[in-house]
């Protein structure tokens, strides 16, 4: 219900996040290229440097996310043009200060691999009652079992009213075929119960259409 599609067998998310580099018009080309697929959902990244990284400690690092930031003005004008396009709108969130800014645009939420355990985000997400997608890249099965019981200790009826998935990913870019591990797709779907998709980060589509074949649905 949450994560079907009305044109392809899985959820089709096209990827924006900051390949804008910050340049904001750049960022309009991609969205609106992305707009223009039979994708059926389009992500951003959205935050704020000052809340990501600590700028006394890794001022190189910070300078680098300061260059690829949005404003606020300027990630919502991005997802009134993916409405205007009759996409539904995706978001990655790293800061949990912006949630609320960005709520009645956002259809679909994600965590990214590096937040699993953020449970300041997630809960908030949670009581938001939206569909919730989470990649699990850098995860254990321990550490994601328990992200959900947490979850399920915030909102019981939430993970099995479908609201839930989690994608199968490596975090590596890019990720060689051989490291995709495509079994794990079944494995997290007999393990967990919830809906399985893959965060593909691979040249060309051969790798996705076999987690396809193997039963992801995002």
């Amino acid at each position: 219900m949450y994560f079907t599609s009305k044109i392809n067998p899985v959820l089709f998310i096209a990827e924006v996040g900051s390949n804008h580099e910050g340049n904001f018009n750049e960022a309009k080309k991609l969205v609106l290229n992305a707009c223009n697929t039979d994708s059926d959902v389009v992500k951003l990244q959205i935050f704020t440097a000052e809340n990501l990284i600590a700028k006394k400690y890794d001022n190189k690092r910070f300078k680098h996310f300061k260059k690829l930031e949005l404003s606020v003005s300027q990630n919502k004008q991005l997802f009134k043009i993916i409405k205007l396009k009759k996409k539904k709108c995706s978001a990655s969130i790293w800061d949990v200060e912006q949630i609320d800014l960005f709520k009645n645009f956002i259809d679909i939420y994600k965590i990214g691999s590096g937040d699993i355990h953020n449970f300041e985000i997630i809960k908030k997400v949670i009581l938001l009652n939206k569909p919730l997608i989470i990649s699990t890249g850098l995860s254990t099965i321990k550490d994601i079992s328990i992200t959900l019981s947490f979850i399920k200790s915030i909102n019981k009826k939430f993970i099995s009213s479908g609201k839930l998935a989690i994608l199968h990913c490596n975090t590596a870019y890019p990720t060689p075929k051989e490291d995709s591990h495509l079994g794990t797709i079944k494995f997290f779907k007999k393990k967990f119960n919830i809906e399985v998709g893959y965060s593909d980060h691979s040249f060309g589509d051969e790798v996705i259409t076999y987690a396809y074949l193997l039963g992801s649905k995002i």
